[in-house]
């Protein structure tokens, strides 16, 4: 009988017994992004045993790399754990005791929410129209009548409807009342310019696989060190104590438990293309794809949730029309070799969501665009 791995290899062989060569799907979906060939082959080092020097170099590496990209090489530090981001969440918030000011307006930072409830940790939310901009004089009227706050929580993009919150001039609140602001940053880290210093950001995480280009199985907590150091001893968490692990990557340049070897291998190619690149670069870049991407679906007749003053560079939200079978087209697109995105809670709103994130380029835009709008004429949505 064969193997589940052998049944899937023989789909990828030709007659002769040989791998085909596989066809590149392009993903406009919001994580995990399409890499480079670079990143890709970057997993193919030698079998490294993460007790080694040669992981030291490579950890070591990666953390500076991500310091010097958010500026915050002498006030921060980065700390890895192999998880998805929401790991990363949970560790900074599994750390705090005081009272968290969340702003919720999506999916994302409701989830926030819920794992700061799951440690009993006392909150006040200040909900938001997910469509429109938040009021920072709402937010500044909270802090005034909640003097007992001690953080302020937000995410700075939420990729629910391609939102992207005023970081700055929340973090010139959060300094000015003397709170603890931690962004999560997942998808915009890479995408947007962030600098701890001037953001004032104490703490923040961010997934490899977002818009720094690599895969998914990564995740960093960037943490001011002098706020860091309060920590010790205060998680709720064994495996996102975020202190400890701190703590042992810096005493030994390893993690605490077995790390995703190959994938800081990918990670530190990502990022080294980022700083090549430079943020501003990648920044334009996607900018342009997004600009392209959205005055074709403009032209095959689609809404946006958000006006153009508030979209994103890394995602646009699209109202589904009501005559419009998603889940014909999602699957249609995916024959021609591309995938678009919408979660159940998206799906019940009407909204299907187009990232442009990740290793992509105008003619990748195109190409989709030209498929996307045949399968369109196909199923009678436009003529």
């Amino acid at each position: 009988m064969r193997s589940a791995t052998q049944k899937i290899w023989k789909i990828f062989k030709n007659k002769n017994g040989k791998r085909k060569k596989m066809k590149k799907t392009l993903l406009f979906n919001p994580g995990p992004t399409n890499v480079s060939d670079d990143v890709r082959n970057a997993i193919k080092t030698a079998d490294i045993c993460h007790r080694e020097k040669e992981f030291f170099k490579i950890l070591d590496s990666v953390r500076n790399k991500i310091l010097k990209i958010v500026n915050g090489e002498k006030t921060h530090t980065a700390i890895a754990f192999v998880c998805s981001a929401t790991g990363c969440n949970e560790a900074i918030i599994s750390s705090i005791h005081g009272k968290i000011l969340l702003i919720n307006n999506g999916e994302f930072s409701d989830r926030l929410g819920k794992i700061a409830r799951t440690y009993n940790i006392p909150i006040i939310e200040l909900k938001f129209d997910p469509y429109k901009q938040i009021d920072l004089k709402r937010l500044e009227m909270s802090l005034v009548l909640n003097p007992d706050i001690t953080h302020i929580v937000i995410v700075h993009h939420e990729t629910t409807t391609g939102m992207l919150l005023p970081l700055r001039e929340i973090g010139k609140l959060a300094k000015g009342y003397n709170k603890v602001l931690f962004a999560d940053t997942v998808s915009s880290l890479g995408g947007y310019e962030i600098d701890v210093k001037k953001d004032n950001l104490d703490f923040c995480s961010v997934s490899s696989n977002k818009c720094l280009e690599s895969f998914p199985g990564i995740a960093f907590v960037i943490a001011n060190k002098e706020k860091l150091k309060k920590l010790k001893n205060r998680s709720r968490s064994f495996y996102f104590n975020l202190y400890r692990q701190w703590e042992f990557e810096e005493k030994t340049n390893q993690t605490p438990f077995t790390p995703a070897v190959q994938l800081f291998f990918a990670l530190d190619k990502a990022l080294e293309e980022l700083m090549e690149e430079g943020v501003e670069n990648r920044t334009k870049r996607y900018a342009k794809n997004a600009k392209k991407m959205r005055t074709g679906l403009k032209r095959f007749g689609f809404e946006f949730v958000l006006p153009n003053n508030l979209q994103s560079n890394i995602l646009t939200a699209i109202w589904l029309p009501e005559n419009m079978d998603y889940w014909q087209i999602h699957d249609m697109l995916k024959e021609k070799g591309y995938i678009i995105f919408s979660g159940k809670k998206s799906i019940e709103k009407g909204i299907f969501r187009v990232a442009t994130m990740g290793h992509l380029e105008e003619k990748d835009i195109e190409k989709f665009l030209n498929d996307f709008e045949k399968i369109l004429k196909q199923s009678n949505f436009i003529k």
